[in-house]
């Protein structure tokens, strides 16, 4: 991909508001074409009978992931992934790059950086968002918190963040 090319993104989270969010604003830039799915079977379709794509983005923690088994599963059939978290651990962003996935991107980026990751994973380069290292060690591997539904989680760190 050169600067005049367009960006192929394939964005896979189950998180319906997020996903649109995030799809809508990365198709401001027209360098950008995004195709938006919720799961990590329609992913697989789409990056079979639609592909290449310069970049897919899968949600850690959507329907299908099994832990990191989606991402296994998309970088042996040749696939440029990353992953993007909001909750994921240090543990888990360390094996995403000990198996050479394009990276890995915090939910909690600025929106103008997360364009710029984008380009640069689909350029062949492999990135960490700071923040992902910064929220590593959280406490998502508590006892409490695993009690606590996916949702009842986000709200539990909204409230934290203020």
């Amino acid at each position: 991909m050169n600067e005049h090319e367009v960006c192929r993104v394939l964005f896979a989270d189950d998180h319906e508001l997020l996903r649109d969010t995030l799809v809508m604003y990365l198709r401001q830039d027209a360098s950008m074409e995004v195709v938006p799915v919720s799961s990590l079977d329609e992913a697989a379709v789409q990056w079979r009978t639609r592909g290449p794509f310069d970049l897919v983005l899968l949600d850690y923690r959507m329907p299908g992931m099994n832990g990191l088994e989606g991402l296994k599963l998309a970088l042996s059939e040749n696939v440029r992934t990353a992953l993007i978290s909001g909750l994921a651990g240090k543990p888990v962003v360390e094996e995403v790059l000990q198996i050479n996935a394009a990276g890995f991107l915090s939910k909690s980026m600025p929106a103008a950086s997360f364009v710029k990751a984008i380009k640069f994973m689909a350029k062949g380069g492999q990135f960490v968002s700071p923040e992902a290292f910064s929220t590593a060690d959280s406490v998502v591997d508590h006892p409490l918190a695993q009690r606590l539904t996916k949702r009842e989680f986000e709200v539990l760190e909204q409230l934290c963040a203020g």
